[in-house]
């Protein structure tokens, strides 16, 4: 049963950019990465997302964007034009360091 939510998960978020994110999957604790450090890795591909293209449903169907991230990234790019860098998500009141780092990993720009 656990190994069959880490896949649902990985598939829900676009894959897994650090062992650490094992944590989010429930019924996983610390004690098991402790456990298993040298055995775990990552290396698979992540799906990420081109903010400047990204519809407003497509972003919020990602699992870490709800409706309000999803809304505020929007209006943004459609208030000062296309993102030069994923950096400038910090500039949304929104976005506070926390959100930033767990959604960088998954956005990119052309």
């Amino acid at each position: 049963k656990l190994s069959t939510r880490i896949i649902k998960y990985r598939d829900r978020v676009g894959g897994f950019h650090d062992v650490e994110q094992l944590l989010e999957v429930w019924g996983i604790e610390e004690e098991l990465l402790s456990n298993n450090s040298k055995v775990l890795f990552c290396d698979g591909i992540v799906q990420k997302i081109n903010i400047n293209k990204v519809t407003y449903e497509a972003l919020k169907g990602h699992i870490f964007f709800d409706y309000k991230l999803a809304r505020a990234i929007i209006n943004y790019r459609e208030q000062h034009g296309p993102f030069i860098s994923v950096k400038e998500l910090n500039k949304i009141v929104i976005v506070n360091d926390s959100i930033y780092t767990r959604i960088k990993p998954y956005l990119h720009i052309d």
